[in-house]
């Protein structure tokens, strides 16, 4: 069955509904197993609770931020980097984990902190100088929507 095929059946097929603003991914290894899915908690709550158009121009239609296992001297070394495909209207954000450990021990309601804690220090290091978006506005609602929900103090 061809993917057309199944949607016309009425199949869903994962990642192929409507594209989200936020999108909260991880690089990780096998060792952040039990938590590396708490990323999507936080890109729901962002999704269920942010309108990306009212912080930006209507330039950006999507931020992903994409936390990485820091470098162990096996596999790849992911390097952290922002950019922005503006024809697509995407603010790409790869961040090396600095508490990825702590992540990878922590129980889930620490480790959706670390994760929250991560998404707010991505948006610190590289969106402040994008003028495409309202940035003081949305890392003050950031942090709020966050602290509302007691992910973080």
């Amino acid at each position: 069955m061809t993917k057309e095929e199944a949607l016309k059946s009425g199949f869903e097929i994962a990642g192929m509904g409507p594209e989200s603003s936020f999108v909260i991914s991880m690089i990780s290894g096998r060792e952040a197993r039990k938590n590396m899915f708490l990323t999507i908690d936080i890109q729901n709550l962002l999704n269920e609770n942010l309108k990306l158009s009212d912080y930006t121009n209507g330039a950006i239609e999507n931020i992903t931020i994409t936390a990485l296992a820091p470098y162990d001297g096996k596999g790849v070394n992911w390097l952290e980097r922002k950019f922005f495909k503006r024809k697509q209207k995407k603010l790409f954000i790869d961040m090396v984990f600095d508490k990825y450990k702590q992540f990878c021990e922590a129980d889930s309601k620490k480790a959706l902190q670390l994760i929250a804690e991560q998404t707010i220090l991505a948006t610190e290091k590289y969106m402040p100088k994008i003028k495409e978006i309202n940035y003081e506005t949305f890392h003050n609602d950031l942090i709020k929507l966050f602290s509302n929900k007691n992910i973080i103090n």
